[in-house]
């Protein structure tokens, strides 16, 4: 996975807008039960952004020639970490 992540975000990094946020990056891929990667990016900014044609057209071809995108929305189980709140008796 770590390989998709530094071709993904090479391929982000090579799309030239004067719009472009500051900070855009894939920080994890996960994979469905089928095989195909999911691609969570740091923000939902970003996510915006790179929805956009002319900016999914240019990851897509320098990511891979001929693969596509698909907005879709994803249950995901997340790890819990619980946090103790002390308060004042």
């Amino acid at each position: 996975m770590t390989e998709i992540i530094t071709k993904a975000n090479m391929a982000i990094g090579k799309i030239e807008d004067g719009d472009k946020l500051v900070e855009i990056h894939v920080e994890t891929v996960l994979q469905t039960c089928k095989g195909v990667p999911v691609l969570m990016l740091n923000s939902r900014e970003a996510a915006s952004w790179l929805r956009s044609l002319e900016h999914e057209m240019a990851f897509t071809e320098d990511f891979s020639k001929g693969s596509h995108t698909r907005e879709r929305s994803f249950n995901l189980i997340a790890p819990f970490c619980h946090t103790g709140v002390q308060t004042d008796p």
